[in-house]
């Protein structure tokens, strides 16, 4: 009859009552550093401070888009061969920018095309369609200059879709 292999106490058998999951309760000291609840006045302040700051984003918005279409036309079509390198970087930087300020502006479906633009960009390897970047900018383009701000929009939402495939169809390639 084979012997049991001698345990180290983590590998010891538990009792059901060591099973059983223990209840941790975290003290929330947030209300005393605050003084209490949050007041509303306090809220809506905030809120109003979003919005002029989101105002204030949207003109940045628009110099990284034209920052970006200023790049792609000093761009040649070598500079597609490999993406992070030469003057790329130059369609990076504003591309990477478009993408973390999109949402936070209230344009989501820009966040998902600058996203797909940079994915297109660091595909090692890749010859990259100077005519799918191009349509990648003209994509972001219209959103601002249409103020989409919802996913809602068909034909947007689409063209979204449509970019990420083709970026999913390269990558696939790579």
């Amino acid at each position: 009859m084979p012997q049991e292999p001698q345990r180290t106490p983590s590998q010891a058998k538990n009792t059901p009552e060591e099973d059983m999951p223990t209840l941790i309760e975290t003290i929330n000291t947030l209300k005393k550093k605050v003084g209490g609840p949050i007041s509303a006045r306090y809220v809506q302040a905030a809120t109003q401070a979003i919005e002029v700051i989101s105002s204030e984003l949207e003109e940045s918005l628009h110099e990284s888009l034209n920052q970006l279409t200023t790049a792609r036309a000093n761009a040649t079509d070598q500079t597609f061969k490999n993406p992070l390198k030469d003057n790329a970087i130059d369609i990076f930087k504003p591309t990477l920018d478009l993408k973390s300020m999109g949402t936070l502006c209230r344009y989501p479906l820009l966040t998902r095309v600058a996203h797909s633009l940079c994915k297109l960009l660091t595909l090692e390897n890749c010859d990259a369609s100077a005519g799918l970047v191009d349509a990648h900018i003209n994509t972001m383009r219209a959103i601002l200059r249409e103020k989409i701000t919802s996913d809602n929009d068909k034909t947007a939402s689409l063209l979204a879709q449509e970019l990420e495939a083709r970026v999913g169809e390269m990558k696939k390639q790579n």
